[in-house]
């Protein structure tokens, strides 16, 4: 066999392997996840290490398999709050936490000042519209008319 047609035998026979590609690209879009979940395993196992506890056990408090805990710890599970909180509760220590919606002094006195600016404006207002109604209804009182002409 000479090899041009060992070559074409090959390309013939050969598969093309996009696997990586599609696997390569799905790492990328998951990423954002993928590093939190990535770090709370590593906090895990540095937590278990230091106090010598089990996998095994953990586990069985979860009421999971160690399969499944073994996947999480991997830090390639898309952890739901759920499990989150249950590992928190289990070891006793904060995997995630939520920022505290936390407002500037600053912005609390401009929103109270501006409320208070506008219930001002508004009695401003009312008073104005109720001066022009009186006059209005004083004008109608003396010319037995109306000040604005309704088109029909």
């Amino acid at each position: 066999m000479d090899t041009t047609s060992l070559k074409d035998k090959i390309i013939t026979q050969s598969i093309d392997d996009t696997k990586w590609l599609v696997e390569a690209k799905q790492r990328q879009h998951d990423s954002d996840w993928l590093d939190i979940s990535f770090q709370i395993a590593l906090t895990i196992l540095r937590y278990l290490r230091k106090n010598k506890i089990s996998q095994k056990s953990i586990a069985e408090k979860m009421k999971c398999s160690p399969q499944y805990l073994s996947k999480i710890l991997k830090g390639k599970e898309n952890l739901t709050l759920e499990t989150i909180c249950k590992l928190q509760k289990i070891l006793g220590i904060s995997l995630i936490t939520a920022q505290p919606l936390m407002l500037e002094v600053d912005t609390v006195f401009e929103t109270v000042n501006t409320y208070y600016s506008f219930s001002a404006q508004k009695k401003v207002l009312v008073a104005e519209f109720e001066e022009i109604y009186l006059n209005d209804k004083e004008f109608i009182a003396e010319n037995n008319s109306t000040p604005y002409s309704l088109a029909s």
